[in-house]
């Protein structure tokens, strides 16, 4: 009677494994769906505005009854495997109760055994089924588990890949005693490998400025994500002086959640007082109140938060400002750093006012090197600027 057992639940766990099996991928999807369309609500939340000044609601409409119809047609999916899976499942374990006394019955019609012995019979057997039959009875939580877990072992090789060395040794980023930043045979490539910037090699001393002008998607940008240390795709040293600190304002400013005192001093600590001199410095000094619970309601101010508070050593804007111009830029761009701070701007324009706005003063044109590119998708390369 064991070996009939064993015999039993590894029927049943093969039949089982044969139609609950499409459960892992159904899972994994339903997750993919549920996020995708999570994403696109968020997506739309943060751009109400412009799809707002688009009229994009109608198309918008489109798209989320389509990523939440996929979400629906999957999740009918699983229901109908799921339903397979119970009823044979259930069956399962009904005929567990009566196949044992259908096997030992021939031996107690001939007197073999009596009828306390067929009861035993099949209890053991009840016993022995429970055991070996857990696949069986909890294989939908387990598809759901797998599906879990290949999605996690697949975002944790998507990190290993993205931490993983690139090809070439990456960008190295050095200290030394000299107060300097150097860049020395910077090279920069796209993550396919492609050559996107060749031979940068330059030199700043404190109190120095330099603006990168160059037509868009020649690298100006990722040329300062890589002084970041932010962009490994490529080779060369970026020197950097012993203990300093690089401050990089993004194109998009970027404001936190919290009160107005969390904003403005993120993502370090300050004092009252200089936040009060931060705020007076953007034009907004009527929100310097004792009551610190009030939230910023524009992005005014979010690209000179973080360099009014902390005195970087140096400061990189990866693009001027949106919405701004020479005739009329912001006060606090012509405010020159306290402290004697490194300055660069990239621009799309060889004219652009950005270098006023790091500085309070136009930079000096200076080649810096000359960017490589494919021509016939971002046209002939220009000077560095």
């Amino acid at each position: 009677m064991v070996w009939t057992a064993l015999l039993y639940a590894i029927v049943g766990t093969w039949i089982t494994s044969r139609i609950g099996r499409p459960l892992v991928q159904l899972n994994f999807e339903q997750q993919r769906y549920e996020a995708d369309f999570r994403f696109g609500l968020v997506r739309f939340r943060e751009n109400a505005e412009s799809v707002a000044l688009y009229h994009g609601e109608t198309a918008e409409l489109r798209g989320f009854q389509a990523r939440f119809g996929a979400v629906v047609r999957n999740f009918w999916e699983i229901m109908r495997r799921q339903k397979r899976l119970t009823w044979f499942t259930a069956g399962y374990a009904q005929a567990a109760v009566i196949f044992p006394i259908v096997v030992a019955a021939p031996r107690y019609f001939r007197g073999a055994i009596h009828l306390g012995g067929l009861i035993q019979t099949a209890t053991a057997f009840g016993q022995v089924q429970d055991s070996l039959g857990f696949i069986v009875s909890s294989y939908t939580d387990i598809a759901t588990w797998r599906s879990v877990v290949e999605r996690l072992v697949g975002f944790e090789r998507g990190l290993a890949q993205a931490r993983s060395e690139p090809a070439g040794g990456g960008i190295a980023h050095l200290e030394d005693d000299a107060a300097r930043l150097d860049l020395e045979g910077l090279e920069l490539e796209l993550p396919d490998g492609q050559q996107l910037i060749g031979g940068v090699n330059l030199s700043l001393a404190r109190g120095d400025t330099v603006l990168l002008g160059g037509r868009s998607g020649t690298g100006k940008s990722t040329l300062i994500r890589a002084v970041a240390g932010i962009w490994p795709f490529g080779r060369g040293v970026v020197r950097l002086p012993l203990g300093a600190r690089i401050l990089v304002l993004p194109q998009k400013p970027y404001l936190p959640i919290g009160t107005l005192r969390d904003v403005v001093r993120y993502p370090g600590e300050a004092d009252d007082a200089t936040l009060r001199e931060a705020l007076a410095a953007v034009e907004l000094p009527e929100l310097a109140r004792p009551d610190d619970s009030m939230k910023p309601t524009t992005g005014r101010c979010g690209s000179l938060r973080a360099s009014s508070s902390g005195s970087p050593s140096r400061v990189h804007l990866s693009r001027n400002p949106t919405g701004s111009s020479s005739t009329r830029r912001p006060r606090h761009w012509t405010r020159r750093p306290k402290h004697g701070s490194t300055g660069s701007c990239a621009s799309g324009s060889p004219t652009s006012p950005c270098s006023a706005w790091a500085t309070g003063e136009r930079f000096a044109p200076s080649t810096l090197a000359s960017s490589s590119c494919d021509p016939k998708e971002r046209g002939p390369p220009t000077s560095w600027t």
